[in-house]
């Protein structure tokens, strides 16, 4: 009975600590939050950064850290806050009306993380959706994959050029891979002669690798 009861607290323990080690990773990558609560779009904002009246795009950096893209349109309004510490920003799509439509946390190079929130048109709550429950091999494994490789990843607002993307993708969408579901694909340039693009996947579960390509670099 001791047996069980120190197998069991060592089993607790091996679990809490990797909780915590996890907290700790993401605090310290600086993932930004959000809540649950209903929300407009900022027009006092919006109106006072656009300066080009011939466009509905705004761009603007409001501090060190900051950066803000926002946009109008006949179907919807969206609002983006990039931080240059972060490799994630907070997207929110709004109705015409201005209430939000649906806000989540995104990779700079394009994959939902963590709960989104979607409303209804009204403003009120409609559902909310864990996009990261599929992938066992999680962000954090992601991150110390890429520091393990020296595969280089940047913070903050990308504009334009080459940078290293990551990708979560279902197994209906690699072809020579259809077993795999979930995967991440990570494409990332390699230095060396003329330098090409090296296409990585792995099993979004085991964290496996699955396949690995290369290719020029587009444009050479």
């Amino acid at each position: 009975m001791k047996k069980i009861t120190l197998l069991l607290l060592i089993t607790l323990c091996f679990y809490q600590c990797k909780a915590q080690k996890a907290t700790i990773m993401e605090q310290n990558n600086n993932i930004p939050s959000i809540t649950r609560d209903s929300e407009v779009f900022d027009t006092l904002t919006y109106n006072k950064y656009r300066t080009n009246m011939k466009s509905s795009y705004v761009r603007v950096k409001l501090d060190k850290k900051k950066y803000l893209e926002m946009s109008k349109g006949i179907n919807q309004h969206h609002s983006s806050e990039y931080y240059s510490d972060s490799y994630f920003f907070i997207n929110k799509i709004f109705y015409p009306n201005n209430n939000i439509k649906f806000k989540g946390i995104v990779f700079n190079s394009s994959f939902r993380k963590g709960i989104w929130y979607f409303y209804k048109e009204d403003g009120s709550f409609s559902h909310e959706v864990d996009y990261d429950v599929p992938y066992k091999f999680t962000w954090n494994d992601i991150l110390q994959y890429c520091k393990d490789h020296n595969i280089e990843l940047n913070k903050g607002y990308i504009d334009g050029g080459w940078h290293t993307t990551i990708r979560r993708v279902s197994a209906e969408k690699i072809k020579t891979s259809p077993d795999i579901k979930p995967a991440w694909i990570i494409e990332y340039y390699v230095l060396g002669g003329k330098g090409y693009v090296e296409t990585i996947i792995l099993d979004g579960v085991t964290g496996k690798e699955v396949e690995r390509t290369q290719r020029d670099l587009p444009g050479e």
